[in-house]
Protein backbone atom coordinates (compact mmCIF):
# COMPACT_ATOMS: atom_id res chain seq x y z
CA UNK A 1 0.00 0.00 0.00
CA UNK A 2 1.23 3.48 -0.82
CA UNK A 3 0.39 6.39 1.44
CA UNK A 4 1.14 9.92 0.42
CA UNK A 5 0.76 13.18 2.27
CA UNK A 6 0.54 15.17 -0.93
CA UNK A 7 -2.36 17.57 -0.49
CA UNK A 8 -4.99 16.94 -3.15
CA UNK A 9 -8.73 16.91 -2.97
CA UNK A 10 -11.82 19.01 -3.04
CA UNK A 11 -11.52 21.68 -0.35
CA UNK A 12 -15.03 21.19 1.04
CA UNK A 13 -14.30 17.51 1.66
CA UNK A 14 -10.85 18.07 3.14
CA UNK A 15 -10.26 17.88 6.86
CA UNK A 16 -9.40 21.33 8.28
CA UNK A 17 -6.30 19.96 10.01
CA UNK A 18 -5.09 18.48 6.71
CA UNK A 19 -5.51 21.87 5.06
CA UNK A 20 -3.59 23.50 7.92
CA UNK A 21 -0.73 21.01 8.25
CA UNK A 22 -0.62 19.24 4.89
CA UNK A 23 -0.72 15.90 6.71
CA UNK A 24 -3.52 13.43 6.24
CA UNK A 25 -4.55 10.47 8.34
CA UNK A 26 -7.38 7.99 8.68
CA UNK A 27 -9.15 10.67 10.75
CA UNK A 28 -8.90 12.95 7.69
CA UNK A 29 -10.66 10.31 5.63
CA UNK A 30 -13.36 9.99 8.29
CA UNK A 31 -13.98 13.75 8.05
CA UNK A 32 -14.44 13.41 4.27
CA UNK A 33 -16.78 10.49 4.88
CA UNK A 34 -18.91 12.75 7.11
CA UNK A 35 -19.19 15.26 4.28
CA UNK A 36 -20.21 12.46 1.90
CA UNK A 37 -22.82 11.23 4.41
CA UNK A 38 -24.35 14.72 4.38
CA UNK A 39 -24.22 14.92 0.60
CA UNK A 40 -25.82 11.50 0.12
CA UNK A 41 -28.64 12.23 2.55
CA UNK A 42 -29.33 15.76 1.31
CA UNK A 43 -28.84 14.90 -2.35
CA UNK A 44 -26.55 17.82 -3.16
CA UNK A 45 -22.97 18.96 -2.60
CA UNK A 46 -21.95 20.90 0.51
CA UNK A 47 -21.15 23.99 -1.54
CA UNK A 48 -23.05 26.47 -3.68
CA UNK A 49 -21.97 28.95 -6.36
CA UNK A 50 -21.12 32.45 -5.24
CA UNK A 51 -21.44 35.67 -7.22
CA UNK A 52 -17.78 35.63 -8.32
CA UNK A 53 -17.95 32.35 -10.22
CA UNK A 54 -16.50 30.37 -7.33
CA UNK A 55 -18.15 28.28 -4.66
CA UNK A 56 -18.79 28.69 -0.93
CA UNK A 57 -19.99 26.38 1.81
CA UNK A 58 -23.72 25.72 1.59
CA UNK A 59 -25.48 27.83 4.23
CA UNK A 60 -27.21 24.80 5.74
CA UNK A 61 -24.14 22.54 5.88
CA UNK A 62 -23.84 20.51 8.13
CA UNK A 63 -27.47 20.71 9.28
CA UNK A 64 -29.70 17.79 8.38
CA UNK A 65 -33.36 18.09 7.41
CA UNK A 66 -36.11 17.17 9.88
CA UNK A 67 -36.82 13.46 9.91
CA UNK A 68 -33.20 12.42 9.43
CA UNK A 69 -32.54 9.43 11.71
CA UNK A 70 -30.77 10.83 14.80
CA UNK A 71 -28.25 7.99 14.75
CA UNK A 72 -27.23 9.02 11.22
CA UNK A 73 -27.00 12.71 12.17
CA UNK A 74 -24.92 11.98 15.27
CA UNK A 75 -22.50 9.79 13.33
CA UNK A 76 -22.08 12.31 10.53
CA UNK A 77 -21.51 15.16 12.98
CA UNK A 78 -18.96 13.08 14.91
CA UNK A 79 -17.15 12.43 11.62
CA UNK A 80 -17.15 16.18 10.98
CA UNK A 81 -15.65 17.04 14.37
CA UNK A 82 -12.94 19.71 14.13
CA UNK A 83 -10.77 17.65 16.48
CA UNK A 84 -9.48 14.50 14.72
CA UNK A 85 -9.26 12.68 18.07
CA UNK A 86 -13.03 13.05 18.52
CA UNK A 87 -13.89 11.37 15.22
CA UNK A 88 -14.92 7.71 15.13
CA UNK A 89 -12.89 5.09 13.31
CA UNK A 90 -14.22 3.58 10.09
CA UNK A 91 -14.88 0.38 12.03
CA UNK A 92 -17.08 2.35 14.42
CA UNK A 93 -18.82 4.03 11.47
CA UNK A 94 -19.52 0.65 9.94
CA UNK A 95 -20.94 -0.69 13.20
CA UNK A 96 -23.25 2.30 13.65
CA UNK A 97 -24.46 2.20 10.04
CA UNK A 98 -25.01 -1.57 10.21
CA UNK A 99 -27.06 -1.09 13.38
CA UNK A 100 -29.10 1.64 11.68
CA UNK A 101 -29.70 -0.58 8.66
CA UNK A 102 -30.85 -3.45 10.89
CA UNK A 103 -33.18 -1.11 12.78
CA UNK A 104 -34.70 0.28 9.57
CA UNK A 105 -35.15 -3.22 8.11
CA UNK A 106 -36.92 -4.30 11.30
CA UNK A 107 -39.24 -1.28 11.05
CA UNK A 108 -40.03 -2.12 7.42
CA UNK A 109 -40.78 -5.73 8.32
CA UNK A 110 -43.04 -4.59 11.16
CA UNK A 111 -44.96 -2.24 8.85
CA UNK A 112 -45.36 -4.97 6.27
CA UNK A 113 -46.67 -7.37 8.92
CA UNK A 114 -49.15 -4.72 10.11
CA UNK A 115 -50.46 -4.32 6.54
CA UNK A 116 -50.98 -8.07 6.18
CA UNK A 117 -53.14 -8.24 9.31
Amino acid sequence: MHVSNVQVGTPFYMDPSTRATGRSSSASDVFSFGVIMWELFCGRPPYVPDNTGGVVKAPDFPSFPPGTPPIFVNLALQCLSIKPSERPSFTQCQEVLQGLQNHLLAQIAHCQNQQLQ
